[in-house]
């Protein structure tokens, strides 16, 4: 099986070389300890014999030059959102490298139009990727997710979306009124109200964030975070966590989600997706080069 694997992905492979294929990229890596001086090498599923497979189950490569390697696999010429399951495929490629390796995670899309141009964007950008992994070493990132509660508008209904009006019956009847005899007035108070709930999400916001940064000080290498206040309010934190201290994370999140209304959600641990952009810009190329 593995010999009859290896010719199939050999004869793409060439096919590919010879006719400019789209090339799919899943991550950069240092490039494996046994791997051969050929720039273009099947990748296999860690320490066993089976040939690893991508997007529409085509064999994955290691593209390597100057001691990095992009995983990648000849792809289809297709445009829109990509579909479940080729969106878990790619995912699976990247997971399977980082249980071994330290990766940079690019994006689902980030195609090459020949091995020729993926090797030329390896060697233009190796220092900066060398940095980057030194950063990712031993790394996984860690996410947590917070639905926030008790937002309020100013005359104390309930809040859990982004409309610019409250959403109680006796408050709709009156801005209908509103609306009909005074509708610019109605307009700058809705634009009040929603002004005022922001503005009390984002300090619970706040609060969260630095009740994390606390629990969690010394256990976390960087953290980023983003913020959604539709269909509800929603704070998510991303933490690039040494391998070594997951237990300690854990065991501070157990401390934050006892201690809070809020409900939090942990996931994890993943590759580092969150953290995968240089520090001094962003490296990893558009959708097609």
């Amino acid at each position: 099986m593995q010999q009859h694997d290896h010719k199939k992905s050999t004869c793409i492979l060439h096919a590919g070389i010879l006719n400019d294929a789209r090339w799919m990229i899943y991550c950069i890596l240092p490039t494996p300890s046994g791997v051969g001086t050929a720039p273009v090498q099947p990748a296999f599923a860690g320490a066993g014999s089976q040939s690893l497979r991508g997007v529409d189950e085509q064999p994955v490569f290691l593209v390597s030059a100057r001691g990095l390697s992009a995983a990648a696999s000849v792809v289809a010429d297709r445009s829109g959102q990509p579909a479940i399951r080729q969106a878990l495929a790619h995912q699976r490629v990247v997971q399977a490298f980082h249980r071994s390796e330290t990766v940079v995670p690019m994006r689902y899309g980030c195609c090459f139009n020949a091995v020729r141009r993926i090797i030329r964007h390896i060697k233009q950008h190796r220092t900066a990727y060398d940095s980057l992994l030194r950063d990712l070493n031993g790394c996984v990132e860690m996410g947590i997710r917070c639905l926030l509660s008790g937002a309020t508008t100013p005359d104390g209904q309930p809040s859990t979306t982004d409309s610019p009006l409250p959403a109680s019956p006796k408050t709709e009847s009156a801005v209908a009124v509103a609306s009909a005899n005074h509708p610019g007035r109605a307009f700058l108070e809705g634009r009040k109200t929603f002004y005022a709930v922001q503005d009390g999400l984002n300090g619970q916001i706040e609060d969260v964030r630095l009740q994390c940064q606390r629990l969690f000080d010394g256990i976390f290498v960087q953290c980023a975070t983003e913020s959604h206040f539709s269909p509800a309010p929603l704070f998510s934190l991303y933490f690039l966590v040494p391998a070594l201290a997951l237990k300690r994370f854990r065991r501070a999140f157990g401390l934050l989600r006892r201690s809070n209304s809020e409900r939090f959600l942990l996931s994890g641990p993943w590759p580092p997706y969150n953290f995968a952009a240089i520090a001094t810009g962003e490296i990893i190329p558009p959708r097609v080069h």
